[in-house]
């Protein structure tokens, strides 16, 4: 039994234009012919008829809607989504198989394959996607972390094919500094393949090496990502992947020469946070087992990060609690000298006060009075020397140190007067005699200050009382 040319265009139309509105209506428009014929052919009266065409064109518009819908990341996975517009129905048909599977292929391999959920976006939703607002907005739909879109032209060049190829990446994130967003975007501008033309002839090679080349892009900048998230595992998993990966590429090609230098300096980024993180949880805990792991992170740093003035600053606090090597985390700390911030030099004004020169200490202080450290690092440094202090009770010369910093430093008057009180109550009174002698003497002005302090404000409020 045929079908009649005006059913079979119609069918046609449908099944090449399914995603329009205009194609629905032409669908329904067919299955309800087809059945008010095969309902005629049977005398069906017409309540069967009214339900089967309602039945059909609710049934119809839900598919319809479930098929149009855009996908979504699995839950537990790591959204990558791919978002390539085409100007031909060929040039979409070789983009998916030479480019959108290789790189789903090799996106799904790897030790971080696994967590990925890899979402293709069909060709008539990509074409719309042309800025980072919509990207972004694409992006939230997906309920993913990472997306390339742009666009793929077919063009004549002498005579001969050319695919232009136009890839940008967005990357979801915590709320993170401005300079972190600067530095995502950096990378993504200069490592990501952001313009392509591919010779017709070449396409199949150069489409399995872009891919290649956007795998190791993606997989490191989502590391980055993935780092400045606090998820420190998953980010190195991801940097352990993408060296794996390029062991076995093209040794000379620009882009995994920079990424080979710059893995190694994101694996020490990670190490170092560890090594925070774990001091952090010594001064919470006084677990001292957290020691031998501070160090063991600080060792994982790459070697010619070593002298990054914040690991300088790590090290020498590693080498005092691991085994009270003083001298060696004072030549440490001397490497700082042209450095303007200066929680360095209360570092090495503590380790001399710590070996109990008190002098070379209070000279350090002194010199501090002029440089400015935020609030939070005079806390940190207060606290440290305070734990210090209830481990080794015998280094009492710590709260000399304490209350110069409070009265010079900090302008705690009152604090200052308790620290060189418990200083002159504790230990040997023949014992840092000179010291002993200058905090008398500096008690005394604190509290002379104090006194003409409150005698300044009961005076200005006597006055402001009328008799």
């Amino acid at each position: 039994m045929g079908v009649s040319p005006n059913l079979k265009d119609l069918a046609e139309f449908a099944q090449k234009n399914w995603h329009s509105p205009i194609a629905l209506i032409a669908g329904l428009l067919l299955f309800i012919s087809v059945e008010a014929a095969a309902l005629a052919a049977i005398g069906a009266p017409t309540e069967l008829g009214l339900f089967v065409y309602g039945a059909t064109i609710i049934i119809a518009i839900s598919l319809w809607t479930w098929a149009k819908r855009i996908p979504k990341t699995e839950k537990g996975k790591i959204g990558f989504v791919v978002s390539i517009g085409c100007s031909t129905e060929e040039e979409e048909l070789k983009i998916k198989e030479d480019f959108i599977f290789t790189l789903k292929d090799l996106i799904g391999g790897g030790r971080t394959g696994a967590s990925f959920d890899f979402l293709r976006i069909p060709a008539r939703i990509a074409r719309d996607i042309t800025d980072f607002d919509e990207a972004r907005q694409l992006r939230a739909k997906c309920r993913a972390h990472f997306l390339i879109f742009g666009r793929v032209r077919l063009r004549i060049i002498e005579g001969k094919r050319h695919h232009f190829l136009n890839l940008q990446g967005e990357v979801s994130h915590r709320p993170i500094s401005m300079e972190v967003k600067d530095t995502l975007s950096r990378e993504f501008t200069e490592l990501l393949p952001k313009r392509l033309q591919i010779a017709d002839e070449n396409d199949v090679f150069s489409f399995q090496f872009t891919s290649e080349w956007v795998e190791c892009v993606a997989k490191y900048v989502i590391g980055i990502a993935s780092m400045v998230s606090g998820d420190l595992n998953y980010a190195e998993e991801l940097y352990n992947d993408v060296s794996g990966i390029l062991a076995q590429r093209s040794p000379d090609f620009p882009v995994f020469v920079k990424l080979r230098q710059r893995i190694p300096l994101r694996l020490s980024e990670i190490h170092e946070f560890r090594a925070r993180m774990t001091l952090r949880r010594w001064v919470q805990t006084r677990d001292q087992s957290l020691i031998s792991q501070f160090g063991t992170h600080l060792d994982k740093i790459e070697a010619t990060q070593t002298d990054r003035y914040p690991i300088i600053l790590l090290r020498s606090i590693y080498l005092f609690l691991g085994d009270r090597n003083i001298e060696a985390a004072k030549m440490e700390l001397k490497k700082c000298k042209k450095e303007i911030d200066g929680t360095w030099r209360y570092n090495l004004a503590f380790l001399y006060a710590y070996e109990c020169d008190l002098k070379r200490a209070i000279r350090e202080y002194r010199a501090l009075m002029q440089f400015g450290v935020p609030p939070s690092v005079l806390g940190e440094i207060e606290e440290f020397i305070s734990l210090i202090l209830e481990s080794e009770p015998d280094k009492y010369q710590l709260y000399y140190c304490l209350g110069f910093i409070n009265w010079k430093i900090k302008g705690d008057m009152e604090q200052a007067i308790e620290d060189f009180g418990r200083f002159l109550e504790s230990g040997n009174t023949n014992k840092f005699e000179q010291e002993r002698e200058l905090a008398q003497k500096w008690k005394a002005e604190i509290a002379k200050e104090l006194q003409s302090a409150s005698s300044a404000i009961t005076g200005e409020s006597t006055e402001a009382v009328p008799n």
